[in-house]
């Protein structure tokens, strides 16, 4: 790498992404700035290589085995409290684990620790590079009003509506991971409840989206453009749930605030409506509330879908991009 200031992870800084002002233009036929001089390719300067990104997958691999590795742990050491040492060596170490594992107690401890390691590693990760943490992390203020704000936490639970009625109509099949949740969290109150709500509701809205809407997509957009970049980064954040279900409804999530954050040039907007939907889901999942029958999950899917439709359509037509972008 010819640039002097690239870090020890082979990062270049990072130049400017330039998003469409016209809506009939694509986001990957704006990546190139509007100085650059036209004619022929051999009159045209040399373009910077693109970056490389293979320090993003070491980094994404290295969370995920270490997020795993915790979850053992902690998990081994709260049967060691509950059960005794003894229980290690018996046939009910495996009854024991999946009964800690789908506790209250087992599921905040387990992700507590893995919103720690997201959040850690994308804070170092973009400590090295050659910019300031906060713009490797697209961590600044958005180009977005707050009503469109508004706009987009609705469309964000839209989506959360269009997937529970799926489920309610058996389009969808169960998802053992989600049931299990609820399980642990139905019928809080007071400190318990307020306890899930940070733990699943707000702290995967920042520690979720820094690592990947800010740490990985604003790498992998810039070697690949936008679209690329949202449409990876969403799987791999599917993926790392673990379950083909809930991945699912993760990886339409993460394509949607994906393409918030790039039209809006920052990741705090995808923060507030992953915090938002996870805080709603946390409440109404606490106090029971659901959607019964399958003519009112009919009219609920419609209504979110109109409404998961209206939100897109102001994403891409009402929210105007600054003449350029740092990450």
């Amino acid at each position: 790498m010819s640039d002097d200031r690239a870090d020890v992870h082979g990062e270049e800084p990072l130049e400017p992404l330039l998003l469409p002002e016209d809506p009939g233009v694509s986001p990957q036929a704006a990546v190139a700035p509007p100085s650059e001089p036209a004619g022929p390719p051999w009159e045209q300067p040399a373009r910077r290589a693109r970056p490389r990104v293979w320090t993003v997958w070491v980094v994404f691999v290295a969370s995920v085995v270490v997020n795993l590795a915790g979850v053992v742990a902690l998990l081994i050491g709260l049967v060691v409290c509950e059960h005794g040492p003894e229980t290690l060596a018996t046939r009910r170490f495996a009854d024991a684990m999946l009964d800690v594992s789908t506790s209250l107690v087992g599921l905040l401890t387990t992700v507590w620790w893995t919103m720690a390691v997201f959040l850690f590693t994308a804070v170092l990760a973009a400590a090295l590079s050659p910019v300031d943490w906060r713009e490797r992390l697209r961590f600044r203020a958005p180009r977005i009003s707050t009503f469109g704000v508004v706009v987009h936490v609705v469309g964000v639970m839209s989506i959360g509506f269009v997937y529970g009625a799926l489920l309610e109509l058996h389009i969808l099949p169960q998802s053992q991971n989600l049931v299990d949740l609820a399980d642990a969290i139905s019928g809080l109150s007071g400190g318990p409840l307020w306890a899930a709500v940070l733990a699943i509701g707000i702290a995967p809205g920042i520690a979720e989206e820094l690592f990947f809407r800010g740490y990985v997509q604003t790498r992998f957009s810039r070697r690949w453009g936008p679209v690329v970049g949202v449409l990876v980064t969403a799987l791999l954040f599917g993926v790392m749930h673990l379950d083909p279900v809930h991945g699912a409804f993760a990886f339409a999530l993460g394509v949607y605030v994906g393409y918030l954050t790039e039209w809006t040039g920052s990741v705090v907007p995808a923060m507030i409506c992953h915090a938002a939907n996870n805080t709603y889901q946390t409440l109404v999942t606490a106090w029971g509330f659901d959607v019964s029958g399958a003519a009112a999950n009919v009219a609920a899917l419609v209504v979110a879908g109109l409404v998961l439709c209206l939100a897109i359509w102001h994403l891409r037509a009402r929210v105007k991009p600054k003449e350029s972008d740092p990450s």
